[in-house]
């Protein structure tokens, strides 16, 4: 027998910071927003695996930047 096809909607949970600086960047965002959601899934887990407050900062900062540049 086959697997029950999983038909429930992917949602990815943005951090408000990262949602924040989305918002202050419209390309950027509206690129994110059409990714796929395991591209945006990774994102967020590399923003969110940072250990200091400073590093997840830089890499928001960082991801808009590679966002922007595909």
């Amino acid at each position: 027998m086959l697997p029950k096809k999983d038909t429930k909607p992917k949602v990815v949970d943005v951090p408000e910071e990262f949602v924040k600086l989305l918002l202050k960047h419209p390309e950027a965002r509206e690129i994110f927003y059409s990714m796929s959601y395991s591209h945006k899934k990774e994102y967020v887990r590399w923003i969110e695996d940072a250990k200091r407050e400073e590093t997840r900062k830089k890499r928001m900062q960082k991801a808009i930047k590679m966002i922007q540049n595909k």
